[in-house]
């Protein structure tokens, strides 16, 4: 594990007293305090779900760790970072290898919330960084939903939560759902009022409400070039 900001270095290994706060009967910091590189790894930290029970809690809407969580997180990093620079001492490779390890671990405890295609196992340990960089803001804001909005927003068909960054970009190709090539995918149908795009563009040639798989693939690659990917909402670039 390489922690490269000095500021986290900082926040990590010389977190005094005035870092933390008195709620009630518990010393706590809140988790928004703490350098963005290092609250990463928190987050990650927190398999599996009992130790958030057991270490995290809410203060008028923010998140707040306890002293004694803060505590047991940092002998978890040490640990990883005692391994990890074990392994490089030894097998450079093997230290990229044990990484890229944790890091599937945790994107596969990502996806166990945020239910978008899965990081293939035969990716790189970059490309599972870039991964679980495009779908961490989305993975944080979940985390702060009750369950009855999490079933609301798939409802509505608007999970996972929208950030910023999925309106104005598309994603890594790691991070992309493949083409269709299986024969069930092109012959299956879909209702085009789900897609706004692909409805705007078919109303123009067609009459029909639904079309399968093979002709949304078509009207979608004769307009390529000319997409605003601002307009198109992250479910119908994950469908394209």
């Amino acid at each position: 594990m390489a922690i490269d900001k000095l500021n986290s270095l900082q926040f990590l290994m010389f977190l005094q007293h005035p870092y933390f706060e008195e709620f009630g009967d518990v010393d706590g910091v809140y988790v928004d305090r703490v350098p963005f590189e290092l609250r990463v790894r928190l987050l990650r930290w927190t398999w599996p779900t009992r130790i958030r029970d057991q270490y995290f809690f809410q203060h008028e809407g923010r998140d707040v760790i306890t002293r004694e969580g803060w505590e047991a997180f940092v002998r978890w990093v040490g640990y990883a970072m005692d391994r990890q620079l074990g392994a490089e001492d030894n097998d450079p490779k093997e230290a990229e290898g044990v990484k890229r390890q944790s890091d599937l671990h945790y994107a596969d405890q990502m996806n166990d919330l945020l239910d978008v295609p899965p990081v293939s196992r035969h990716a790189t340990a970059d490309e599972v960084q870039q991964w679980i960089d495009w779908w961490q803001p989305s993975y944080e804001a979940a985390q702060r939903l009750s369950a009855d909005e999490i079933v609301a927003l798939k409802t509505a068909r608007q999970w996972p939560p929208v950030t910023a960054r999925m309106i104005s970009e598309m994603p890594p190709p790691v991070a992309q759902r493949q083409a269709p090539s299986d024969s069930a995918v092109l012959h299956a149908v879909y209702t085009l009022a789900d897609y706004p795009l692909l409805a705007s563009i078919a109303a123009k040639r067609t009459q029909a409400r639904k079309l399968d798989g093979r002709a949304c693939l078509h009207i979608y690659k004769s307009v390529l070039g000319d997409i605003d990917w601002l307009t198109v909402t992250p479910c119908e670039k994950e469908f394209m």
